[in-house]
C-alpha cells in the first residue's frame, strides 16, 4: 500500500479524485485498493515554548513569564503537537489526526509514503515533522510536487515523483527559518514587553519589525516634510494639456518669474516639428504573488492576506497554478503545457508565442508565474472576490498570447517658446489607439493623452502665466508600493531586471512570498500599522515599538533582516549549515543582551502622538493617552502641571462625553453643545459648555472647571 500524506484535507480529496483507484471514506483518511490518502491540518507540530524546555531541564521549578532568564537558546529545538489557541492543552483534533497518520505509515502493508505538502519549503517542513515524529521504521519516502492541482498534473506528478531526499535543502532552509524566527521572536518579544512594562504585548519579529519600520519612516518623512513654495511658468494648450517651462523660481524670486513669463509672451509659440510613428505596446507581464496583491489592492482594495487566501482557494480548487511565486516568468519546459491550456480558449483570438519575455527559466527559483490551468471554472459558481482574482490572472495570461497586438500612434511635437537668445524647446507627446489588441481582454492599461491638432510651422499665441506651486511630500505606502519595497528593499535607479532577479534569488528581500502577507496582517492585528483604502499608516503603538527598539539597541532594521535572509538562502544552496545560521542569530541577540541598558522606559500609553491642544493653565501640549483606568488628555511626564481631563466629565449631575473633537474645541476657547436633563422638571435642555482658564480648587488641589451657557430655544 502507498500512503499519501497531504497538507490539508481538501488537497487529500483532490489527490484521491485524480487517482485511478476507488476510495472509501474513513475517519481521517480515504482508503483504496492501492492507495491510502490522509492529511494534516496544515501544521500539526509547533516549536515548544520556553517554559516547556525549563520544565524538561528541572521539572521541580516553574518560571513565571516575567522571570524567564533571557536570552534563552535551546540546545536542540524541539517540536510538539499544536495546542489550542491561548491554551496549554494539546488540540485533541490534531492529536487524533496524528495518531491516524502514524497508524497508516507504520502499517506493515505500507511500502511507500508520499509526501504531498504544498510545493514549497513550508510544505516540506510540515510533512517531515509528521514523519520524524511518527515513523517507527525505515520506509521509501517520495515527494509529490504539484505546480497546480488539476487531475492531469496530479497524475503526471505521481508518475514522476522523486525521492524526498532530493528536497533535503528545501527542508533545511525551512527549518532554519522556523528556528531563527522562533529564537528572535520568543526572546525579543518577552524582552521588549518586559522593558516597556505597560501590560501591552509587543510582538517583535525578524520580518515584522522592518515592515513596521518602513511604514514608520515613510509616515515620519511625510509628517516632517516642510513644503517649499516655488513658481513655474506655463500655458494651457487644451483641457488636459499644458506647456510647462523648465525654469523654476524660488519663493523670494517671484518678480523674476513674472518678467520671464512677460518675455515669453512677446513671441508666438512655434511648432518646429511633428513626428508620428506607430508602436506596439506589449502587455503587462504575468503575475507574481506580490504583483497580484498590488493589483488587487489598487483596484479592489483587498488586503494582501485576503488576496492570498482567495488565490490559495482557487489553487486548491485546481483553477490556477501554485500561488506563492516570486517570478513573472514561466519555465521553458512549460511551453507544451501552455499550448494545451490555450486550446481551452478557442473562443478568443489567442495563439502560442515562444518569447523570452514569457518563458525564461533563468528567472525562476522554484515556481513559475501565476496562470490559469486546464480546469476553467464556471464563473457564476465563484463569489465576487474569487471571480475578480481569477479573471485578473486569466486576463493577464491571455493578453500575453493575444494574436492582435495593441497598436498606438505616437505623436511628438517640438515647440519653440521665447525668442532672441532666450529660446526654450519643449516636447509634447500624445498617443491615439490604432488597434486595441490585447486591451480587449486586459483593459487595465494606463490612460493615454491625445495632442490637439498641430502642424509644422504653426504659430500659437503666447499666454504664459506664473503658477505658484509647492513641493510635495513622499506618498504614503500602498499595498503595491510596500510590496515592491519589500521585494527589492535596496533597489537602485538604473538597476536591470536581471540584477533584480539575481538579488531576489540571493535572498535580498524582506520576508518571502509565502510569509509576507501573514506578517503584514500580524502587524495590523498588533496595532502597529493600519491599512485603509489601500493605504498604510503607522499607529502610535508601532511608532513606540520602533523608537523603543532603537533606544535599547535592538537592530532589526531592513539591512540586518536582509543579511539573515541571505544566510537562510545559503542554507538552501548548501553554502551554510542550519547550525551556522542559528549561531549567527544568537550573535545578533547577544550583541544586545551582553550590553543591555537596564534603563526603565516610559510605559506605552497609546493614543495620539500629535498634541490635541495646549493646556489652558501652562500653555504646554496635551496628549490623548491610555492608562490603566481609561483614556486621559494629559501632559507628557516631564511637564510639571496637574491639568488633565478624562473622557467623561460630571457637570451639574450630568455625565458629558469629552470626545477628542470636543476637547480640541475647549482648548481653543470654543464651546460645544450638550443636552442636560433638569432634575426638577424632568425635561431636556441644551447648554453650551466652555472650559474656564481658571481652575477649580478643592481641598488644596486644582481641577479643570467647566462653564455653561443656556441655549435659548427658537420661537
Amino acid at each position: 500500500m502507498i500512503v499519501i500524506i497531504a497538507e490539508k484535507p481538501s488537497l487529500g480529496r483532490t489527490i484521491a479524485n485524480a487517482l485511478p483507484d476507488s476510495f472509501s471514506k474513513h475517519d481521517g483518511y480515504l482508503l483504496g485498493k492501492e492507495y491510502a490518502v490522509t492529511w494534516g491540518f496544515g501544521h500539526l507540530f509547533e516549536l515548544k515554548d520556553i517554559e516547556e524546555y525549563r520544565s524538561d531541564y528541572d521539572p521541580t521549578r516553574k518560571y513565571a513569564w516575567k522571570d524567564t532568564p533571557l536570552p534563552f537558546y535551546p540546545d536542540h529545538p524541539q517540536h510538539r503537537l499544536k495546542r489550542k489557541p491561548k491554551s496549554t492543552k494539546t488540540d485533541e483534533g490534531v492529536k487524533k489526526q496524528f495518531q491516524i497518520i502514524t497508524k497508516l505509515i507504520n502499517d506493515p502493508q505500507t511500502s511507500e509514503i508520499v509526501s504531498a505538502g504544498d510545493a514549497d519549503r513550508e510544505g516540506e517542513v510540515i510533512i517531515r515533522l509528521i514523519l520524524y515524529s511518527g515513523l517507527k521504521s525505515q520506509k521509501s519516502i517520495t515527494r509529490l510536487w504539484l505546480p497546480d492541482q488539476t487531475p492531469a498534473t496530479i497524475q503526471k506528478a505521481m508518475r514522476e515523483r522523486k525521492p524526498d531526499s532530493e528536497y533535503d535543502n528545501l527542508y533545511k532552509e525551512g527549518i532554519a527559518r522556523q528556528v531563527v524566527d522562533w529564537i528572535i521572536g520568543i526572546n525579543l518579544t518577552r524582552e521588549m514587553t518586559l522593558c516597556v512594562g505597560s501590560g501591552s504585548l509587543f510582538n517583535v519579529g525578524r520580518v515584522l519589525c522592518p515592515i513596521v519600520e518602513a511604514v514608520y519612516e515613510r509616515d515620519k518623512a511625510i509628517r516632517e516634510f516642510v513644503p517649499k513654495t516655488y513658481y513655474g511658468i506655463e500655458q494651457k494648450l487644451s483641457d488636459s494639456l499644458k506647456i510647462v517651462s523648465k525654469y523654476k523660481y524660488d519663493e523670494e524670486k517671484r518678480e523674476g518669474a513674472d518678467k520671464h513669463a512677460a518675455f515669453y509672451n512677446q513671441y508666438p509659440i512655434v511648432v518646429e516639428s511633428i513626428e508620428k510613428k506607430e508602436k506596439k505596446e506589449l502587455p503587462n507581464k504575468l503575475f507574481s504573488l506580490s504583483k497580484l496583491q498590488g493589483f488587487c489592492g489598487k483596484k479592489y482594495k483587498y488586503k494582501p492576506k485576503e488576496t492570498l487566501e482567495i488565490v490559495q482557494k482557487l489553487y486548491e480548487s485546481g483553477y490556477v497554478s501554485y500561488p506563492r511565486t516570486n517570478t513573472e516568468y514561466l519555465a521553458e519546459e512549460e511551453k507544451g503545457k501552455v499550448q494545451q491550456i490555450l486550446k481551452n480558449y478557442s473562443e478568443y483570438p489567442v495563439t502560442f508565442v515562444d518569447s523570452k519575455r514569457i518563458f525564461n527559466s533563468d528567472k525562476i527559483e522554484s515556481h513559475s508565474a501565476l496562470t490559469p490551468t486546464f480546469k476553467r471554472p464556471n464563473l457564476e459558481s465563484l463569489n465576487e472576490k474569487e471571480r475578480n482574482v481569477y479573471q485578473a490572472i486569466e486576463q493577464r495570461f491571455l493578453a500575453n498570447f493575444w494574436s492582435e497586438p495593441r497598436l498606438l500612434q505616437e505623436t511628438k511635437a517640438t515647440l519653440q517658446i521665447g525668442g532672441g537668445q532666450v529660446v526654450e524647446h519643449i516636447s509634447l507627446t500624445g498617443t491615439i489607439i490604432v488597434q486595441k489588441g490585447w486591451e480587449a481582454i486586459d483593459p487595465n492599461v494606463s490612460q493615454r493623452k491625445e495632442l490637439p491638432p498641430l502642424s509644422q510651422g504653426q504659430t500659437i499665441a503666447s499666454n504664459f502665466c506664473v503658477v505658484e506651486k509647492k513641493t510635495s511630500p513622499p506618498a504614503k505606502y500602498t499595498v503595491e508600493s510596500l510590496n515592491a519595497y519589500l521585494l527589492h528593499p535596496f533597489k537602485k535607479d538604473g538597476m536591470t531586471e536581471e540584477e533584480e532577479y539575481e538579488q531576489l534569488f540571493a535572498g535580498v528581500e524582506i520576508g518571502t512570498e509565502a510569509t509576507r502577507a501573514d506578517t503584514i496582517d500580524r502587524a495590523i492585528h498588533s496595532q502597529y500599522i493600519d491599512l485603509k483604502n489601500n493605504t498604510y499608516s503607522i499607529l502610535p503603538k508601532g511608532e513606540y515599538m520602533i523608537e523603543t527598539l532603537r533606544k535599547v539597541g535592538i537592530d532589526l532594521s531592513p539591512m540586518r533582516t536582509v543579511e539573515l535572509q541571505k544566510s537562510l538562502k545559503k542554507v538552501y544552496h548548501q553554502e551554510m549549515t542550519v547550525n551556522a545560521v542559528i549561531e549567527e542569530t544568537k550573535d545578533l541577540l547577544n550583541t544586545y543582551f551582553d550590553h543591555k541598558n537596564d534603563t526603565v522606559l516610559d510605559s506605552f500609553q497609546g493614543g495620539s502622538k500629535e498634541p490635541i491642544g495646549l493646556c489652558p493653565w501652562c500653555g504646554q501640549p496635551l496628549y490623548e493617552k491610555k492608562g490603566k483606568f481609561g483614556t486621559y488628555y494629559i501632559h507628557d511626564k516631564n511637564v510639571d502641571c496637574s491639568f488633565h481631563l478624562s473622557t467623561t466629565a460630571q457637570i451639574y449631575k450630568n455625565k458629558v462625553s469629552l470626545t477628542p473633537t470636543r476637547v480640541k474645541n475647549l482648548l481653543e476657547g470654543k464651546s460645544f453643545t450638550a443636552t442636560f436633563k433638569s432634575a426638577a422638571k424632568g425635561t431636556d435642555y441644551k447648554v453650551k459648555v466652555f472650559l474656564s482658564k481658571e481652575p477649580n480648587v478643592w481641598k488644596g488641589k486644582q481641577y479643570p472647571q467647566f462653564v455653561t451657557e443656556y441655549v435659548q430655544s427658537k420661537k
